[in-house]
Parts: structure tokens; sequence; C-alpha cells
């Protein structure tokens, strides 16, 4: 059974670097990209998959504001995003909450 940590170490070995759409960082073609949460040693996908790093970004604050809707201790978590394997495509914990905006 892969995990979740699995398949990130996996995005990371099986690909390059290569310039990312949203003209700030370097990510990995191919990987699927996640609006994340961190509390402590705990993470989730919040909302995702998206294709592209620059889509996911656009997403981090709608997330972020909908997770501190449904649980007043968000506003202490840690939000970002994160870059999982090709064929990690589970959908984000919050999706349902996201509306359309979400492929």
């Amino acid at each position: 059974m892969t995990t979740i940590e699995d398949a990130a170490v996996a995005s990371i070995r099986e690909s390059t670097d290569t310039k990312c759409d949203c003209g700030e960082v370097r990510h990995h073609p191919g990987a699927n990209y996640y609006v994340t949460v961190i509390d402590g040693p705990r993470w989730r996908c919040l909302a995702g998959p998206f294709t592209n790093h620059a889509d996911a970004l656009r997403m981090v604050k709608s997330t972020r504001d909908k997770a501190q809707e449904l649980d007043l201790k968000a506003a202490f978590y840690v939000f970002g995003t994160t870059a999982m394997a090709q064929s990690y495509t589970k959908p984000g914990i919050l999706n349902q909450y996201l509306g359309k905006v979400i492929p």
C-alpha cells in the first residue's frame, strides 16, 4: 500500500525540476498540486488536485478562509501548497465546500 508520504517522495525522485507556471518556484513536471494545511506534525491536502502550481496558489486564501470558518483553531495552522506524484489524485478534503473553482 502506498502512503501519501511515499507518493510525495516518488514525485521528487521520478522527476526533474522545471520552472513553475507561477514563475516563482521550481516544481516537478506532471505533478498534481494541492493547497495544504499543517498543524504541528499533522498535514492534509485541503483543495485540489490542480494541474499547475499557479492554480493551487490562487486557492490558498479561499481555502484558508473556509478552513477557518469550519474550525476556529485553523487560525493557528500553516497553509501553503505541495506537489504530489501524478498518480496521487485523491480530492482535497475541502473541495466540496469550495464549489466550482476546483477542477
